[in-house]
């Protein structure tokens, strides 16, 4: 699994950068703030998304700007989720990029089409794709599906790390 940095509170975001271009002065106030680049499609290996992601990353922060962390939002399909070293490969090529957070700030698994299928939903989580449906955690009577326990697992042991 792909290691995530997460700063110290110590951690000066005003120094300057690896390149030649100084990091801008801030208000001390900012300081607080983490800045994220933040976009869709980004967080496997074989989208283009995510080549392009990291040279942008790279291109504002080398141009002296801060960014701290790149968020990924995880719209997925049940059947083609990434595998979990296209997940890793791709968290690694942000941290290369010399973010220091990573995050995924969306995640759901949609169905592409509909009814949903029993064994789909043992393998999915929320959506709020157009066309696509069954894919919150909960039913329409809010009774936790069987993804709910999984990723209600995931998180509890990510928060033990």
């Amino acid at each position: 699994m792909a290691h995530i940095a997460t700063p110290s509170s110590t951690e000066s975001s005003a120094t300057p950068t690896s390149s030649s271009h100084p990091r801008l002065p801030m208000p001390p106030i900012l300081m607080l703030v983490r800045l994220y680049y933040n976009d869709y499609n980004i967080e496997g290996t074989s989208a283009k998304e995510q080549a392009a992601a990291a040279a942008i990353v790279k291109l504002v922060k080398d141009a002296g700007a801060r960014i701290d962390g790149v968020g990924m939002q995880a719209h997925l399909t049940v059947g083609s989720v990434p595998s979990q070293s296209d997940l890793e490969s791709a968290m690694q090529s942000y941290l290369s990029v010399d973010v220091t957070e990573l995050a995924y700030t969306e995640l759901d698994i949609r169905f592409s089409s509909l009814p949903a299928s029993d064994d789909g939903l043992q393998h999915q989580i929320p959506s709020v794709l157009k066309g696509a449906g069954a894919a919150l955690l909960r039913d329409e009577n809010l009774v936790e599906k069987p993804a709910y326990s999984s990723v209600s697992s995931v998180l509890q042991a990510a928060g033990r790390e």
